[in-house]
């Protein structure tokens, strides 16, 4: 059961919160933030020193072998499963855009998932908790809030990168 008021199903806890101080994931290197939150598997083959860095030419990883924050690799594995079908999930902005050149507006909407959700969800992965997100109520977390998670996680390694920090 997830910590809070209201008891949402974000999945099976896969491992609980990390005793490392401040945010895990947001705002960290990404080296950093691989090497605390991994999923389970991998962080003890990186511990072991067995992790190989290379791919064989004929053999990708599966994504749950790579080297990949839990955020990532859970998002991933949750909108391939609930959100190949969903439309709208990566769409960019609300409203109309006036087109230059042309006498036309195109209409561009978004379903973002819902700002608490995907807070708290944020908030959760970022004390270092994995969540299967596969697992979860699609009622209570859908593809949209995912993907909206997914998407602030991408936007804020964009502004650590250019700020030096990635």
């Amino acid at each position: 059961m997830q910590s809070g008021a209201t008891s949402l199903n974000f999945g099976r806890i896969m491992r609980g919160p990390l005793s490392i101080g401040g945010g895990v994931v947001f705002g960290r290197r990404l080296a950093d933030c691989v090497r605390d939150t991994a999923v389970d598997e991998v962080k003890q083959r990186l511990l072991s020193g067995e992790y190989y860095q290379g791919w064989e030419a004929d053999r990708i990883p599966p994504l749950q072998d790579r080297l990949l924050p839990a955020l990532v690799l859970r998002c991933v594995q949750h909108l391939l499963a609930w959100g190949i079908q969903e439309e709208g999930l990566f769409r960019y902005a609300f409203g109309e855009i006036w087109v230059p050149g042309t006498r036309t507006y195109l209409h561009r909407s978004r379903l973002s998932g819902r700002a608490s959700r995907v807070n708290r969800l944020r908030a959760e992965f970022d004390q270092g908790v994995d969540y299967n997100l596969v697992e979860c109520d699609t009622c209570d977390v859908d593809p949209h809030v995912i993907s909206s998670l997914f998407k602030a996680y991408l936007r804020e390694r964009e502004l650590a990168r250019r700020h030096s920090i990635a």
